[in-house]
């Protein structure tokens, strides 16, 4: 992974802008207010599919644009990371996964639980049918798209724009504020931010995304494990 992006292309704006504005709907800026979404960010459990199937759109949506950006401006993905896995590495994803779907699928009851009034506990996936779909939709959309932009695109264009350290630190705060926005607290938002900068940390490090991408996979399919009769306390 090279330090090579600047913003000397209408393309490299377009991503960086699209990216800023369109991310944040992850966290409920835009889309939580929806009369059809809202209700989950006060705990009713009743629009969990609408909230996600309308996020994976959405990040899978951003991330082609900023693919397409970076290829109309003459780099290649692998200049932000994104190179191809070796047969053994897509061996042990696909053993993770199907790992993640038995144990979430054995230990998770069919029918919805009784309802929560804790929006986090709300978001999370309750019933079988909604832990596969997090463990085989949701979670591979953000390990992939949320990495390549993140920590591909974003943190590739600040090491060019103001240098490694402050990068990685900026792109982290981006990140924490991106996964909860200003609702979230001072305690969560640094918890995100500490998340997205060992991201960071883990891709300088490797030269490239795989690793950090099967790793935020991990983290989100950890949630699919959860007992679902007990909601988690309030912070």
């Amino acid at each position: 992974m090279t330090s090579v992006l600047d913003l000397s292309s209408a393309w490299m704006w377009l991503a960086l802008l699209v990216f800023l504005l369109g991310f944040p709907v992850f966290a409920g800026l835009f889309i939580g207010r929806l009369p059809r979404i809202a209700p989950l960010f006060q705990g009713d459990h009743r629009s969990w599919r609408a909230f996600w199937g309308t996020t994976v759109v959405l990040q899978w949506g951003v991330t082609i644009v900023v693919a397409a950006s970076l290829l109309l401006s003459g780099k290649g993905l692998s200049t932000v990371g994104l190179i191809s896995p070796s047969r053994n590495a897509a061996l042990l994803g696909a053993v993770v996964v199907a790992l993640f779907a038995l144990i979430a699928a054995r230990n998770s009851p069919s029918a919805e639980v009784p309802p929560s009034s804790d929006p986090e506990w709300a978001i999370l996936p309750h019933t079988r049918a909604e832990r596969l779909a997090w463990l085989l939709g949701v979670c591979p959309t953000a390990g992939f798209c949320e990495e390549l932009v993140y920590r591909g695109f974003f943190l590739s264009l600040l090491r060019t724009l103001i240098g490694l350290r402050a990068g990685l630190l900026l792109q982290a705060l981006v990140f924490g504020f991106h996964h909860g926005g200003h609702r979230q607290g001072a305690k969560m938002f640094l918890m995100r931010a500490a998340v997205g900068l060992v991201f960071g940390l883990i891709v300088v490090w490797r030269g490239n995304l795989l690793a950090v991408m099967g790793i935020h996979y991990c983290v989100d399919a950890a949630f699919a494990l959860k007992p679902a009769h007990v909601a988690p306390a309030k912070a």
